[in-house]
């Protein structure tokens, strides 16, 4: 169908019209929106005003605090470890959680190697009772106790650095 002339090119024109009046009219831009009644507007005196403690409201605010609290960019920035009256008992490293079996790591003394224990196992002079994604349950002479990972902040960040594109091809020619 082939339109011509001046009566096509109108023709045409009047139903691009239609469509777009149809298509906003499905969209509503076309409907101009309904005034609200007089007597549907509340009005609220001014001798009910209402306050309320920001404290009380959203613990946001106390956790905002706690952060703005300590430095932005430090590497001590992080929380005081929970376990600090563990006597004898190296610091939580790391936690390892996958399937059934649940592994907990703790930092490696002086020259040695990290310990990792599982539930059921014995560290220092405490039972491991649970491990879980947050933490390690245990039970000593002092009691039981939750103990969370906790990073060292008296190593410094070393960044460890990928090799470049240069240095894989060398390895692959070889």
């Amino acid at each position: 169908m082939k339109a011509t002339g001046r009566n096509g090119t109108i023709g045409l024109s009047v139903m691009l019209f239609l469509l777009c009046r149809t298509i906003s009219l499905e969209l509503g831009v076309a409907a101009a929106p309904e005034p609200v009644p007089a007597h549907h507007t509340a009005r609220i005196p001014p001798e009910t005003e209402v306050t309320v403690d920001p404290m009380q409201a959203s613990p946001h605010a106390a956790w905002v605090a706690d952060i703005l609290s300590r430095p932005l960019f430090s590497p001590d920035r992080r929380p005081m470890e929970t376990a600090a009256g563990v006597v004898g008992l190296s610091r939580l490293t790391g936690i390892i959680v996958d399937g059934t079996r649940r592994i907990a790591i703790f930092a490696a003394g002086p020259g040695g190697k990290p310990v990792t224990v599982e539930v059921g196992s014995r560290i220092a002079r405490y039972d491991v009772r649970a491990i879980s994604h947050a933490g390690v349950t245990l039970f000593g002479p002092d009691g039981r106790f939750v103990i969370h990972p906790a990073f060292d902040v008296t190593r410094p960040y070393a960044r460890t650095r990928s090799p470049g594109p240069a240095a894989l091809l060398k390895s692959d020619t070889k």
